[in-house]
């Protein structure tokens, strides 16, 4: 039996995140090219998906932890407008 490949293209786009460090405060604004991930089903279909806009950095001042992530997503947990 032939392996069927299905495959969910997602065309990766740029994205803007922001964020604040932790340790000394300042804020970013980032745009990033997220990569496209591929994973396989229990019936061996293929998907391909772009990462979650979110990513963990170093912050380039202090080398504290910086998280950056969408805006709207940021302002949904925090109560915000959309």
């Amino acid at each position: 039996m032939a392996v069927q490949e299905k495959f969910n293209t997602f065309e990766a786009k740029n994205f803007v995140l922001v964020g604040k460090c932790g340790k000394c405060g300042r804020e970013y604004t980032a745009k990033a090219k997220l990569p496209t991930i591929s994973f396989e089903d229990e019936q061996g279909n293929t998907y391909l998906s772009v990462a979650v806009p979110h990513l963990v950095t170093l912050c380039p001042f202090c080398f504290g932890l910086l998280n950056l992530a969408k805006r709207v997503e940021v302002a949904k947990r925090r109560g915000g407008v959309k």
